[in-house]
């Protein structure tokens, strides 16, 4: 029924109903902060939890191919006989995926979200695994973990949403091993996504918050309007950030999204467009593909996924 309907309405109706809801949104900003907005904004997952394990496999299946080769990055099938961490574990999608490929000998999930650690209990009890869930505050000590107790720290699209990094880094030093692993996603501003999809599309072509800077719309177009705190970095950038807190990092790939894809054609148009900001020009005019028609920018994927591999500095 809603389908039908919005097949009725006319374009400039739907268009303007979008404009009065972002100026809503604009006006009556709901969360000042990001715990805030995830503790009640959970990752895509039905309500109530899965009903029965074909259901969580066939989602997980279809959430893991929203970003192509991004189940390969995070090398869960390495993860045997490890005590792991799974920091913003969110509904338990990752927890899923590393039993799928691994047996850790320990794997604790962390969210601030009550409702998150619920529906994550639900589904780790229905595909019958053991795991540690603990309710946190992303600036406060998690006092249920140990010093130098984690072998591996995954964190899969949640720094880019935190404010205190600097807090957060002193943490997975405190809990990580010496010759401990952290591996993480954040958003890439390398990518079609921010070069492509908001610098033109949001902000040319369909005059979306023309005012905000880039990376302030970017914010917008991520996790919905009303996300509070959506960042994306340069791979060096993001680099020198965990240098300064006492990490040595690398990347060890980028996915792009199946959305992002789809946007490819608006390549030319965007390419003409009087308006599109230099550094966004440049991106797209240096972008090559491989056989698949994965677009890269300078021998990388040019997606908004990008994963780095952390150690301690020594």
């Amino acid at each position: 029924m809603k389908s039908i309907f919005k097949s009725l309405v006319p374009l400039f109706i739907k268009n303007s109903l979008f404009k009065i809801y972002l100026i809503s949104i604009k006006f009556f900003f709901k969360y000042t902060s990001s715990q805030k907005f995830w503790s009640k904004n959970i990752v895509d997952c039905p309500k109530n939890g899965f009903e029965n394990i074909e259901n969580s496999l066939n989602h997980l299946a279809w959430r893991n191919n929203q970003y192509i080769d991004s189940i390969n990055h995070f090398k869960m099938n390495q993860l045997n006989n490890k005590i792991v961490l799974d920091y913003g574990c969110g509904p338990g999608n990752d927890i899923i995926n590393i039993y799928q490929s691994s047996k850790p000998k320990k794997l604790i999930g962390v969210d601030v979200s009550d409702q998150a650690l619920i529906l994550a209990k639900k589904r780790v009890d229905l595909h019958k695994i053991k795991v540690d869930l603990i309710k946190i505050n992303e600036e406060e000590k998690i006092v249920a973990i140990d010093n130098d107790s984690i072998d591996i720290i995954q964190s899969n699209g949640v720094l880019h949403h935190i404010a205190n990094l600097k807090f957060v880094f002193s943490e997975f030093s405190r809990i990580l091993k010496e010759n401990g692993t952290v591996r993480v996603m954040i958003y890439n501003k390398n990518s079609i996504w921010y070069h492509l999809h908001v610098a033109f599309e949001m902000k040319i072509k369909k005059k979306v918050f023309t005012d905000l800077t880039l990376d302030e719309l970017f914010s917008k177009t991520t996790d919905g309007f009303d996300c509070p705190i959506s960042k994306c970095y340069q791979p060096e950038d993001f680099l020198n950030i965990c240098k300064k807190n006492r990490f040595k990092g690398k990347l060890i790939g980028v996915s792009i999204s199946l959305f992002e894809m789809s946007k490819i054609p608006l390549m030319w148009e965007a390419q003409k467009s009087k308006f599109l900001e230099s550094n966004s020009i440049e991106f797209l005019k240096n972008i090559e593909f491989d056989k698949r028609g994965i677009p890269y920018y300078k021998k990388v994927v040019a997606g908004v996924n990008s994963y780095f591999e952390l150690t301690k500095l020594r």
